[in-house]
């Protein structure tokens, strides 16, 4: 951020993430070269802060952030609601925004949230025990586009990947039935596995479990 800020001082630097979530406003404070940090969702909060730097109007407009303000850090509230489909959200892959060449591995997330209530984890706290998914169509078509550039390996992001074990069957047997062979992360909860599914986890390329 120091870097981005002497290169030229009117670049907005935002800060995002899991841990921005609990991060205490003041600490903006000792952060002389950050501007923001985005407390909602980033798909629907920076679009409105992009807006609104265009538009020339004051940032503490914008819901889901801490900003600075002639010195004051300013806390704006809740941001907007996310959407329950989470293909509500374009996919970068799909979209043809991101340059894959040189790339050998490919995050991806098949859901968000968790409905479990792990003390180490900040999962709970984000998502209020609520889980939204993709469709299987979706992150399928993703995989296979992946593949098909070259991709050697996914790594699934999602907080606990065999959550809904109906759907995650089902998204196995769609993996397997196109062909996608690219082995893959993912991480889930112990209780939430047994003999039967982490073999077809394994049939459908899964190599490595957190």
């Amino acid at each position: 951020c120091r870097y981005i800020k002497s290169r030229h001082r009117k670049i907005h630097v935002v800060l995002g993430g899991p841990q921005i979530l609990t991060m205490p406003s003041h600490a903006l404070e000792a952060l002389g070269d950050v501007d923001v940090f985005v407390r909602g969702e980033a798909e629907v909060v920076l679009p409105a802060m992009a807006r609104t730097l265009q538009a020339g109007e004051p940032l503490e407009s914008v819901k889901g952030i801490t900003c600075k303000r002639d010195g004051q850090i300013i806390d704006t509230g809740p941001g907007p609601e996310p959407p329950q489909d989470l293909d509500d959200y374009p996919s970068p892959y799909l979209a043809n925004l991101l340059d894959l060449s040189g790339k050998h591995t490919a995050i991806l997330l098949s859901s968000r949230g968790c409905r479990h209530v792990c003390w180490f984890c900040i999962t709970p706290h984000i998502c209020q025990g609520k889980v939204r998914y993709h469709s299987i169509g979706r992150t399928v078509a993703e995989m296979e586009l992946l593949a098909g550039e070259g991709i050697e390996r996914f790594w699934f992001a999602d907080p606990n990947f065999t959550e809904n074990r109906e759907r995650t069957e089902k998204l196995l047997e769609e993996k397997i039935k196109r062909g996608i062979a690219t082995p893959f992360w993912f991480q889930t909860r112990a209780d939430l596995v047994d003999a039967l599914l982490l073999k077809k986890l394994q049939q459908a390329g899964a190599d490595t479990v957190a």
